[in-house]
């Protein structure tokens, strides 16, 4: 005969209560043993080894580069702006130690300010574009062509004047005259003791003596 106790239906919070405490026991270790975000990033940062390159290196190389572009007609800052150019101060720096360097980037300015030169001269002999047929068919004169063209002659003619001094630079004459336009009288204190010697001399000596 079954007892009262046996035929007591299970608790299934009992039955399953063993299992939950496992479950959060489980659940515990693993958040413990988590690291958080902040720790998973470092850690991940410190796996990763960082990329430490060196510096870029400029050399001989550019420098022959940048003289070849200036030669061409190319300003220094548009050559800077070239992917793997240095910078400008790099450039002037060089300048100022380098003595080859130097000389070759001074003589790479005189072509440049030649081809400007050339330059210079084929704006001012085009005009092809002085003119243009209006709507009725008359020809105008296009006074904005001609003074854009102008203005870039005048300013190359500027630019070769400061690259080129001695050829093409404005030319200053000084005049020196004397009193009322004549000529410059020029003496010294030799020429004006010898000229009171001689007349003491004649003084002394007198006629008849």
């Amino acid at each position: 005969m079954i007892s009262s106790d046996e035929q007591r239906p299970i608790d299934e919070g009992s039955r399953t209560g063993t299992g939950r405490e496992t479950g959060d026991i489980f659940a515990t270790m693993k958040k413990q043993h988590t690291p958080p975000a902040a720790e998973q990033k470092r850690a991940a940062t410190k796996s990763v080894p960082r990329k430490t390159g060196r510096p870029p290196i400029y050399g001989q190389a550019h420098k022959d580069r940048i003289c070849a572009e200036i030669a061409a007609g190319r300003t220094l800052t548009a050559i800077m702006r070239d992917e793997g150019m240095p910078q400008v101060y790099w450039v002037f720096t060089e300048l100022g130690r380098d003595e080859a360097f130097a000389k070759a980037y001074a003589r790479a300015r005189e072509i440049r300010a030649e081809l400007l030169v050339e330059e210079l001269v084929t704006i001012a002999d085009d005009g092809s574009n002085d003119t243009y047929v209006d709507e009725n068919g008359n020809r105008r004169i296009d006074h904005d062509v001609i003074a854009r063209s102008r203005l870039r002659v005048e300013a190359r003619k500027r630019l070769v004047s400061k690259l080129l001094p001695k050829v093409y630079g404005d030319r200053v004459t000084t005049e020196v005259t004397g009193a009322e336009g004549g000529p410059v009288q020029v003496e010294d204190g030799s020429t004006a003791k010898l000229a009171a010697l001689l007349a003491k001399v004649k003084g002394n000596v007198g006629p008849g003596k």
